[in-house]
């Protein structure tokens, strides 16, 4: 799996157009459509490009990449959630575990302990 940061540089270079990618040697962009009742790739340049199945391994759609993305940034935000929730839940503990001084009745004019 790729990282956050190099799916985001793939999503952010797609040319206009593009449904899918390969990763080789640089990244290469490709047109997913269909001819005479057949799934083809088009090359973003508009060179027609066969593939065969056994290669397809190596295409990633463009919109499952947009999907991880989002995901990811959804999950970030989740977790900066729960862990000021626990931080919340940690310093209660430690609340209830100290004596609560602040709760005692505060002595009147006058008053020593």
């Amino acid at each position: 799996m790729s990282s956050t940061k190099e799916l985001k540089a793939i999503w952010d270079g797609k040319p206009e157009g593009a449904t899918h990618f390969i990763k080789n040697s640089e990244y290469k962009y490709w047109k997913l459509t269909y001819m005479n009742g057949y799934q083809a790739f088009i090359e973003t340049t508009g060179n027609w490009i066969n593939v065969m199945p056994g290669k397809l391994y190596s295409i990633r759609s463009l919109s499952d990449i947009e999907t991880i993305i989002r995901l990811q940034a959804e999950n970030v935000e989740l977790l900066e959630i729960v862990s000021e929730f626990v931080s919340l839940v940690e310093k209660a503990e430690l609340e209830a575990l100290t004596p609560a001084t602040s709760l005692k009745k505060p002595l009147a004019k006058g008053e020593s302990k």
